[in-house]
């Protein structure tokens, strides 16, 4: 006797005469075996051949989420609902897992291993969390100006100071209660103009955002695992957009 399959085929005995039984055995089954299978049994006896189709239905269950796609902003929660489905009476515990998640992002189930129970869906709730980190401020955003730049606008600072000095000591020359009013005028002026021109050379002040989960679309897997067999491993996926 022989039969037509991926699997390993096995008859005990091997060899039967009319009104005997053998006992078949199928191994090496495996998550890629389809289901169901269908193969041939057959047996030969001289020239005499016949031939038996068999069936064998593998156990096992599906995954489904909704909604398909959530939208939320950095620092929010997506929630999704996932049914787990047992086929052909599949009663057994699974784990369940996600991956894909965007930078600063987890989730959790609400029952992260599951027993299903053979012939209802099982609901289970998916929560995606993503995070929004604090703000801070900086003076400058592509890094502080050269050493160079600073002494070069110092400089220009300190020659329109002395410019401004000289011209106030011109102006009050001849009348020295007008040097003490335009000089210090002038002082005031000059000190203004330095700490302009050093705003200038931090080029601005930028927020500043760590650790926030970045903005873009995402599709997440969500896998789950027979608790027996880690080999047996079904997937579905749901899409995520952080705006």
């Amino acid at each position: 006797m022989a039969c037509s399959t991926g699997a390993t085929c096995t008859f005990n005995p091997t060899s039967i005469f009319t009104g005997q039984s053998s006992t078949l055995t199928l191994s090496g089954l495996s998550a890629s075996t389809p289901s169901p299978d269908t193969f041939t049994v057959s047996g030969t006896s001289g020239s005499q051949v016949a031939s038996l189709n068999l069936t064998v239905l593998l156990q096992t269950f599906t995954l489904s989420a909704s909604p398909a796609l959530n939208t939320i902003v950095p620092g929010a929660s997506a929630n999704y609902t996932v049914l787990a489905t047992p086929v052909y009476g599949f009663n057994q515990q699974i784990k369940l897992g996600c991956s894909n998640l965007p930078a600063g992002a987890g989730c959790s189930f609400s029952s992260s291993s599951p027993t299903l129970n053979g012939s209802s869906s099982t609901s289970i709730a998916l929560t995606i969390t993503t995070t929004k980190g604090a703000s801070s401020w900086r003076l400058w955003p592509g890094g502080p100006p050269s050493t160079r730049l600073m002494l070069l606008l110092s400089f220009v600072g300190l020659v329109f100071t002395l410019k401004l000095l000289v011209n106030s000591w011109r102006l009050g020359r001849g009348s020295p209660s007008s040097t003490i009013l335009v000089a210090p005028r002038a002082f005031v002026l000059a000190v203004l103009l330095c700490i302009l021109l050093f705003l200038a050379s931090c080029r601005g002040v930028s927020p500043v955002s760590s650790s926030s989960t970045p903005i873009g679309n995402y599709i997440i897997t969500i896998t789950g695992t027979l608790s027996s067999n880690t080999a047996v491993s079904i997937t579905s996926t749901v899409d995520l957009s952080v705006t």
